[in-house]
């Protein structure tokens, strides 16, 4: 059994990758499962798997190297249950030490019957390519500590999305990446590209995690700070359309979200919304650098009624984005053609990292 670690900073399209591989693998015959990883419990990527009809089971609550003991409990799970071939891991966004606190007590405690790891991490390109050239990103200096330290630690550093860069862009991006990471395997991906998908899975297949991999160094006074830092909310809301298309209600309350968000200058780790009709599932997904084109992809789709699972990773106070993410769901629910369900919601700063086992060296 193969087991394929996913890193990288919130937003950079992991999920999408990973979908996108285990469909491609299932269609070769192969069995495929899925670890999901987040501080919070009602998680966008974790229904998504499941929609697609691919094994997923999920560690929530904490980041793999704080839940050592249950991830591996994962892992056997889903050979008991489903006996994959392949097993991808997503890890949440925030984490910042996979090899020291997850892939070397793979390698040296582990029971698990893994035949081989491997660790890649993907980065936002349009995010990349921004600080690559020097702009402000607009996180504080503890959460770009995380962000530079996930791409520290990458043996396979994935730049994702360049389908979103022109040419000029994304040939700037290749000199950039390979001066500042000259001793990465660098894997330039548009994970909506068959091509790319197979050439990232033929890549992290060959690419094994070396046992002899050394752990970076980390300050986790600041790795913890740049945690607590952010903002989860997760969010479940049924919308009914009392005339016409649901869908336009919903765009109605994603664009009131990132207007609130706006209003507070608050950086966005990542903003997901996974919409549930009798029908379909569809999944969208904003990140730091807004990506055009998620109207028009809901403007394609006609319903009354859909359930909407909100994830927001946010750089604020838990309060506030509370408070804006309510404001904008209260501002739909007073449309007359529109009713408006909340259910759940879980607001809170995500605990700081406490590894299990953290093997340096």
């Amino acid at each position: 059994m193969k087991l394929h670690l996913v890193g990288g900073f919130l937003g950079s399209g992991k999920t999408t990758a990973i979908i996108a591989a285990a469909k491609l693998l299932i269609s070769q015959g192969k069995r495929v499962g899925v670890v999901t990883n987040d501080q919070g419990k009602y998680l966008v990527d974790t229904s998504f798997f499941q929609s697609n009809q691919i094994p997923t089971v999920e560690v929530t609550k904490g980041c793999f190297c704080s839940y050592y003991d249950k991830f591996e409990d994962k892992i056997n799970e889903l050979q008991v249950k489903d006996r994959p071939d392949v097993i991808f891991a997503e890890s949440v966004g925030s984490s910042g030490d996979i090899v020291a606190t997850v892939i070397k007590p793979l390698l040296t405690l582990s029971e698990s019957p893994l035949s081989s790891i491997s660790l890649s991490v993907f980065v936002d390109s349009m995010l990349l390519l921004a600080y690559l050239d020097g702009e402000d990103l607009p996180f504080s200096e503890n959460i770009l500590y995380i962000f530079e330290k996930q791409i520290e630690q990458a043996q396979i550093l994935v730049l994702n999305k360049i389908d979103l860069l022109t040419g000029e862009e994304v040939d700037r991006l290749k000199r950039l990446a390979s001066r500042a990471y000259p001793d990465k395997i660098i894997h330039l991906q548009n994970s909506n590209s068959e091509p790319d998908i197979e050439a990232w899975y033929t890549l992290i297949t060959e690419k094994n995690v070396d046992p002899s991999i050394a752990s970076i160094e980390l300050d986790y006074s600041k790795y913890r700070q740049g945690e607590t830092e952010l903002a989860w909310l997760d969010q479940k809301v049924t919308i009914k359309a009392k005339q016409g298309n649901v869908y336009d209600g919903i765009i109605g309350l994603i664009a009131g979200i990132q207007q609130e968000i706006a209003k507070h200058n608050a950086a966005i780790g990542h903003l997901k919304f996974l919409i549930s009709t009798s029908s379909e599932n569809i999944k969208i997904s904003i990140p730091t650098i807004e990506q055009k084109g998620w109207r028009d992809e809901l403007k394609r789709h006609q319903d009354t009624e859909a359930r909407v699972l909100i994830n927001a990773r946010i750089q604020i106070h838990p309060d506030l984005l509370k408070k804006l993410v309510t404001s904008a769901i209260d501002d739909l629910a007073h449309n007359p053609e529109f009713e408006v369900i909340s259910q759940k919601m879980q607001v809170f700063k995500p605990d700081a990292p406490h590894p299990t086992y953290r093997i340096s060296g």
